[in-house]
């Protein structure tokens, strides 16, 4: 295809600008190439940068959340123990310890607690709800035991409920001896809300 610009013609009396063509074709070529290239460029290099804003965004999301969750967990765990210092669950009859678990559940500090319950040295256990059970099978009941420590379990489900749950276990030592444990129960759906909300503000 020829380039006729008429009014260079009456100047210079060239019938087409072949010679310009030649020089302008490699160089417009060499153009869009290059402006393809840096286009790539620029969109390579703008989706890495989502990427990376994502990938940072996403895991301190998730170390707020762990942190939230564990704050939780560890507030949970001070507030059966301070409880601990008012009563010997291992002593205590069924009816004061559902009467205590009632108590204190009202009072709770941790609204996040579904259930609470005394841990005697058998496993016998006690809710605030009036259940009694055997809590002598549960892997985070025997590591508190055997470690003298609080536990907390995997997801199970609870048997005074029967929902989806995560239990800890906090026991009970005067001068070197078990005087009972509490125990306590987190629903499931409280730590999705809680993860939902913080996964929202992000």
């Amino acid at each position: 295809i020829k380039i006729f610009l008429y009014p260079l013609t009456t100047i210079t009396e060239l019938k087409s600008l072949t010679i310009f063509e030649k020089l302008l074709a490699p160089v417009l070529t060499s153009l869009m190439m290059a402006l393809l290239i840096v286009g790539i460029g620029i969109y390579s290099l703008n989706v890495n940068r989502t990427i990376d804003n994502y990938k940072e965004s996403t895991t301190f999301q998730g170390e707020k959340i762990l942190l939230e969750i564990d704050g939780i967990f560890n507030a949970i765990t001070t507030e059966l123990g301070s409880y601990l210092s008012l009563i010997q669950p291992q002593n205590m009859s069924q009816k004061e310890s559902i009467e205590y678990m009632k108590m204190f559940y009202d009072r709770r500090i941790n609204k996040s607690v579904d259930t609470l319950f005394t841990i005697k040295r058998s496993g016998e256990a006690h809710t605030n709800r009036g259940m009694s059970s055997t809590v002598a099978d549960r892997p985070y009941v025997q590591r508190m035991f055997k470690t003298g420590k609080p536990e907390w379990s995997d997801l199970v489900i609870s048997k005074d409920t029967g929902k989806k749950v995560i239990a800890c276990a906090v026991p009970g030592i005067k001068d070197g001896q078990y005087i009972g444990g509490l125990g306590a129960t987190v629903n499931v759906d409280a730590m999705t809300d809680l993860i939902n909300r913080e996964s929202a503000e992000k």
